[in-house]
């Protein structure tokens, strides 16, 4: 039986009735392609496309196509699944929100209300295409789809810049998934960093991300929680020690400041119960204190000096002295 998508709104001229669409994995990929090659050429998102082999009498629109994936994607069947992965629709995903980005920051595209009508329909078809991806990367093999694809990483970190916020926390959470399903993730992820501070213009990694963290807080602060879980799972995962203290001096460079938050959360009465404080707490207690450190290699020192001096003194004959 073939995995029924969700009703998309195209009423038939004759009865007013919602047709539906009954697509495989491998459907979905060959439709994605052919938008992310139509937007590529300069058109529309929503360009009507040919849609042979799909067994579709009429192409959905691409926003129409991300939200029955979606929903597809939520509740797949391990076939499904199977088959959208192995026909690379996660490469296919990433795809098209490479393309989101790339009209975004056009600077050939129209001006005024018809631009902003198309900003919105893009960072909607943003969002869902994150989405999309997010219940993808249940599934361990499109992780290794996601670090196995040359910019698939530096494009989700590029969700940070996102006018819309929550992309901006799929974003993050993605990235969360991908650093505990992928010994790989650590590296890459802050190579797709590096790019996108490069491409961005920022004076440091994690400059405009600590920025938001920083920033406004909302109630719940359900941006700062997605943030933060991301820094901690980073640090987390760091390989050595010494790189988990230079990654926190970066952090902290960036104007990373606990204390701060800390201090704003209460002031903005975040009940204790959000899952920010947890993450907090989890801050403390792994954070490795470079003077602490220090200092207690130098009492150990200390100590070493006055017992190897101690070893060193003559015997003294007590039977001698009586």
């Amino acid at each position: 039986m073939l995995p029924e998508i969700d009703k998309y709104k195209g009423k038939s001229p004759e009865k007013g009735s919602v047709k539906k669409m009954i697509l495989l994995g491998k459907d979905y990929t060959q439709l994605l392609k052919r938008y992310s090659k139509v937007v590529a050429d300069g058109k529309d998102l929503d360009s009507v496309i040919k849609t042979q082999d799909t067994g579709l009498t009429e192409a959905p629109k691409c926003s129409q196509l991300l939200a029955s994936l979606k929903d597809d994607l939520r509740c797949a069947t391990t076939i499904f699944m199977e088959d959208f992965i192995g026909s690379g629709g996660v490469e296919c995903l990433l795809e098209v929100l490479r393309v989101c980005q790339a009209r975004q920051n056009d600077s050939k595209a129209p001006k005024g209300r018809q631009q902003q009508t198309m900003l919105r329909k893009i960072s909607s078809n943003q969002y869902d295409c994150l989405l999309c991806l997010k219940y993808a990367v249940q599934n361990p093999k499109s992780v290794i789809r996601v670090t196995d694809d040359a910019h698939g990483l530096s494009s989700i970190c590029s969700c940070f810049m996102s006018t819309y916020p929550k992309s901006r926390i799929l974003a993050l959470q993605l990235l969360v998934r991908v650093l505990e399903l992928s010994s790989r993730g650590h590296a890459l992820i802050l190579e797709a960093l590096t790019a996108i501070r490069v491409l961005f213009g920022e004076p440091v990694r994690f400059k405009f991300l600590v920025g938001l963290l920083q920033g406004t807080i909302t109630s719940p602060p359900v941006f700062q929680t997605a943030a933060l879980k991301f820094l901690n799972t980073l640090l987390k995962t760091s390989p050595r020690p010494a790189d988990r203290i230079r990654l926190q001096c970066e952090l902290e460079e960036a104007g990373l400041d606990i204390n701060a938050l800390e201090t704003e959360l209460r002031a903005r009465c975040i009940p204790c119960t959000d899952s920010i404080w947890a993450e907090i707490e989890v801050w403390r207690k792994s954070y490795l204190d470079m003077e602490h450190v220090t200092g207690g290699k130098q009492n150990l020192e200390t100590e070493n000096e006055r017992l190897q001096h101690e070893r060193s003194l003559p015997d003294v004959d007590f039977n001698r002295i009586k």
